[in-house]
């Protein structure tokens, strides 16, 4: 063969296996094997698959060892088999269970007979699969339909063993991945599945969820950090639609906490529903019998949520606490055809919008610190799916996301007035809180398409094989605007407009004046000011399941490549004129620039050296008896972190840059004038060199390595009984390749992040910080920039002294819905520690080690390190027809350390001639206190009645049925610590604000009507 043809059939390989990721995304599986009545295997059986869920049929013909397989099935119950061959009975196995991401292993046995006749067999459906070694939660129409769930995304990360609120296994809010119907429609800039985040979603179109924590096969792109895998219904055979209505209002809304103790400590009443109405209909059944289905929903939802401000005079005006509307609409249409015999399409369509005139919550936001919104979201999904032949299947996918944003500053607010915020006291007014920007919005569109294949080879290498590779195409967009025509956040301290003299007694502080002022440099209308970036990612992925008798190899290798940009464009002018005076005084006469001023820029091709990263993965799972109860698995995977307009928009120039000044009012008029009115001083040390047109390419170190999620895993699964699984599971996770941006000298090319890198540039402090009530007094040793050091400059690289290890032990149970019950839940002990801490995802934490203090006692335990998490679930018929379900967490409290921020001594910053500027540290380790721990419980009382056609349901939910509450309470004394030199423990200690800051928990009544048919 010459090298010609042999590069023709790899490249043919690899297209006719090119193609499997959508598949396995969306459906489940059936290997099967039929056996005579003495156990010999059965070659030449003609099976012959149909279900509820399925449009058409499956058929398909055992080998010469018996073995059948049915790929692609969607996920729902009541599947039949039909084995037929001659000189045996026709065999029917019924009632069998088909799960999305799972391969079931079934055994058909058929008796001579010489009569043609049939057999019906109804064997319990199988709970274990022996092929996949991925660790995942399956979430089933019985437990969406039937627990008191919140309706919404909170209502399906709940279920996940691992997972804290949105955070999966220690991940970041935002990195876990997310598909709908085949879909990868994570969001563009930030990552993470984010349905109806803001707006609701089409609940009652959820046929089933799958959420992969650990052992993802190579299909998975962004799934480092767990994948939410939602599959939509379909329609059916036979019409069915469903009319429901929700409602609560505040009557039936209770606290523990008594209004009379509620005013007297000054607090507002927990966030609760004054009054929410959710109504919703939806339909779906055949156009054509076999060939068309149809399946759609719409859904209204009005919301009045009862504020959590806490009542506060500033300036004399009264700020009261207020409610908040949510109006938001839903709609969803899919199409299902059986197109000829072995063609099947689809197409989906989720749309989503809504109108807020108050978004945000908190204690602290008054009524013109608050956002008015206005989100609109869409998903979109078509798929082709072409069965060649019995061993090889091809799928064709195209879908996406459309979202837009819109907030602006609420009516209650000033769109010309400063943002306020007092540093002491929490509180902000005037303005929207947004950055001083008075209007922000945000564009982020996708389009993702797909072309996979799967391959069956039978008798190969000892073994049978499924052959999987696949090319995909991603598109990304995400784009953030800001605009204000008073860009100005000006900061309080304790009532106080000059916040430095505040600290300082009332006394204007020599070093850092009387005032803090935030100026952002930003544009006036909207387009003027926008964070922009795309990305654009081809991948692609070979896998082969190779199976020899009892054992499952799954090998896999995953390639990427990525491309980001950011396109060229002009910042418009601030129109504030001591926000111009201050760049043209203080700025431009040493940088040749004024940051408040126009700007334009070129665009930024090839912002991320992304270059090819490849993703091994390796899967073992084995058979323990053979007999399909009982799996030993165990996985290795080294998977890159998802990657998105975030990780780099930040760093072109054109994004939401702002300056704080130290503010000296020289005429003592309480306003902030122009210099040379007012004197001013840059407060932190920063520098405008990053708005210059050309610094943002050195913003990211060209030798950066993408991250990536070395992953170990082992687990033991067994059907226990009937319809129980449980599981035993250990997972590992370590990043690696962490980036943050970090100080890098240009001149030299060096970084100079830690005192080990640039000792000549720091010079060490060391100081007592004070006891404060239970806080013992600590020994520090922290750091300021020297007379020496270069101009602050930062670069995103890879941080090698950057640390975030995982691990847990987990066990987990499920009994599926079956003979009037079901039941489930799991036990994580985790432990999560490193010197990272990441809250909604990396590129949140790049600024975390920004100087040597940031690793003063960092390392420790992080964010979601949570040791326990226990959760509990289950649906009970009771008598007279009534069904009991609850839901039940326990969490264990956040950890935290104390904190203060230092201000070095007058005298010693002259003798050492050191830079003035503070710098806050941690003065113990994360993890050295640990906020309460929280123990919720919610039921459902639900009761069915056959009306006409179908049935009416009459239920009512219980949110929070003890109606546990959490207070919040600062009990970080942080505040400032002024030594009056080194090595001593006088000095000037100020906490910062303690106490009861609010209450969270209510216990909240839901009614339903539902009628089904």
């Amino acid at each position: 063969m010459t090298k010609a043809k042999v590069l023709f059939f790899i490249a043919a390989c690899l297209i006719l296996t090119s193609i499997a990721s959508a598949q396995e995304l969306q459906s489940g599986a059936i290997r099967g094997r039929v056996v005579d009545d003495t156990g010999q295997p059965l070659p030449g059986v003609s099976i012959t698959i149909s279900g509820p869920a399925l449009i058409g049929k499956v058929t398909a013909m055992t080998n010469a060892e018996g073995f059948f397989r049915a790929p692609n099935l969607p996920p729902g119950a009541g599947y039949e088999i039909n084995a037929e061959v001659e000189g045996f009975e026709t065999t029917i196995q019924r009632g069998i269970i088909v799960n999305v991401g799972m391969t079931i292993s079934i055994e058909i046995r058929m008796k001579v007979s010489t009569l043609q006749q049939e057999v019906m067999v109804t064997a319990p459906s199988p709970t274990v699969d022996v092929v996949k070694s991925t660790m995942s939660t399956r979430i089933t129409n019985d437990a969406i339909t039937a627990l008191p769930l919140s309706r919404n995304m909170a209502g399906i990360r709940q279920f996940a063993p691992g997972g804290v609120g949105a955070s999966f296994y220690g991940g970041g809010t935002t990195e876990s991945g997310g598909v709908i119907d085949g879909i990868n429609v994570t969001e563009t800039d930030n990552g993470g599945l984010n349905l109806g985040g803001g707006t609701g979603i089409a609940w009652d179109m959820i046929e089933e969820i799958q959420i992969v924590g650990a052992g993802a096969s190579a299909e998975f792109y962004n799934s480092a950090n767990g994948t939410i895998n939602i599959v939509m219904k379909s329609g059916g055979n036979k019409f069915s639609g469903k009319v429901s209505a929700y409602y609560t209002n505040k009557s039936f809304c209770q606290t523990h906490l008594p209004e009379t103790d509620v005013n007297v400590l000054n607090l507002a009443m927990p966030n609760f529903p004054v009054y929410s109405v959710d109504t919703a209909f939806s339909l779906g059944g055949p156009i054509l019998q076999d060939k068309l289905w149809f399946m759609g929903e719409f859904r209204h939802i009005k919301t009045k949520n009862s504020g959590d401000f806490r009542p506060t005079v500033i300036n004399g005006k009264q700020y009261s606490n207020y409610d908040r509307i949510f109006p938001a609409y839903v709609g969803f249409l899919k199409l299902s055809a059986q197109l000829t015999t072995n063609i099947r399409a689809s197409a989906m369509g989720h749309v989503a919008w809504a109108d807020n005139p108050y978004f945000y919550t908190g204690w602290n936001v008054t009524d013109e610190a608050n956002l008015h919104t206005r989100p609109f979201r869409s998903y979109w999904a078509g798929s082709v799916l072409w069965t060649v032949n019995s061993t090889t299947i091809i799928d064709l996918r195209a879908g996406g996301l459309y979202f837009k944003w819109k907030g602006d500053t609420t009516e209650a607010g000033d769109p010309n007035s400063p943002t306020f915020t007092d540093s002491y006291t929490g509180y902000s007014w005037g303005n929207t809180s947004q950055g001083a920007a008075s209007h922000v919005y945000t564009f982020k569109p996708s389009i993702h398409v797909s072309l996979t294949a799967t391959k069956y080879v039978d008798s190969f290498i000892g073994g049978s094989h499924e052959f999987k590779a696949g090319v995909d195409w991603e598109r990304l967009h995400g784009e953030w605007g800001f605009y204000s025509t008073k860009p100005l956040t000006w900061y309080y301290y304790n009532g106080s407009p000059y916040y430095y003299r505040a600290l300082n007694k009332g006394v204007t502080d020599p070093i850092y004046g009387d005032g803090r002022l935030t100026y952002a440099a930003i544009g006036t209308t909207k387009g003027s000011s926008a964070q922009i970036g795309d990305t654009s990612r081809i991948g692609g992925f070979v896998q082969d399941s190779f199976t020899i008798r009892r054992l499952t190899i799954n090998l896999g290798l995953r390639a990427d490549h990525l491309k980001a940009w950011s396109p060229g464009r002009t910042k418009g002018a601030t129109s504030d004129p001591v926000a111009l005076a201050l760049g043209a005084t203080y700025f431009e006469p040493i940088y040749g620039f004024n940051p408040y001023d126009a700007i334009s820029y070129e665009t930024w091709d090839n912002a991320f050296p992304y270059g090819v990263f490849l993703s091994p993965r390796v899967g073992l799972t084995y058979d323990l008896f053979g007999n399909g109860r009982t799996a030993l698995k165990a996985s290795f995977s080294r998977q890159q972190e998802g990657f998105f307009t975030n990780h780099f928009a930040s760093m072109y120039p054109l994004t939401l840059r702002s300056f704080t000044w130290c503010w000296w009012d020289d005429n003592n008029n309480g306003v902030p004038d122009p210099p040379p009115i007012d004197r001013y001083k840059e407060a932190l040390g920063a520098t405008p060199l990053p708005m210059v047109s050309k610094a943002y390419l050195d913003s990211i170190d060209p030798n950066a390595k993408i991250p990536y999620i070395d992953e170990i895993t082992a687990a033991i699964e067994h059907e226990l009984f009937k319809n129980v699984n449980v599981a035993v599971r250990y997972i590992h996770k370590d990043r690696k390749n962490i980036l943050a941006s970090v100080l890098w000298d240009k001149s030299t090319g060096r970084y100079w992040y830690t005192y080990d890198r640039a000792p000549e540039w720091w010079v060490p402090f060391k100081t007592t910080i004070p006891a404060y009530g239970i806080f013992p007094a600590q020994d520090v040793t922290m750091y300021f920039l020297s007379p020496n050091a270069p101009a602050q400059f930062f670069r995103l690289t890879n941080i090698p002294e950057a640390a975030y290890k995982y691990h847990s032990v987990e066990v987990s149970f499920n009994k599926r819905m079956a003979d009037g019950w079901q039941l489930g839940g799991s036990v994580n002990i985790s432990k999560l520690t490193g010197n990272y801490p990441i809250t909604v995802s990396d590129f949140s934490s790049y600024d975390i080690f920004s100087s040597p203090n940031s690793f003063v006692n960092a390392y420790g335990e992080m964010p979601y390190s949570r040791p326990i998490l226990i959760k509990l679930y289950g649906t009970f018929k009771l008598p007279y027809q009534l069904m009991f379900s609850f839901f039940y967490m326990h969490t264990d409290g956040s950890p935290w350390g104390r904190t203060v921020t230092v201000f070095p001594p007058a005298a010693w910053v002259t003798a050492k001639r050191v830079t003035s500027t503070s710098y806050r540290i941690n003065v113990e380790p994360p993890g050295r206190w640990r906020n309460e721990a929280s123990d919720n419980i919610d039921v459902r009382i639900e009761k069915e009645f056959k009306l006409g056609p179908g049935r009416l349901g009459v239920y009512m939910d219980v949110f929070n049925l003890l109606g546990a509450y959490n207070l919040t309470v600062n009990k970080n004394p942080a505040g400032t610590w002024r030594p009056t030199d080194e090595n001593t423990t006088s000095g000037t200690y100020t906490p910062g604000s303690l106490g009861l800051r609010g209450f969270t928990g209510s216990r909240q009544f839901w009614f339903s009507l539902r009628y089904s048919f």
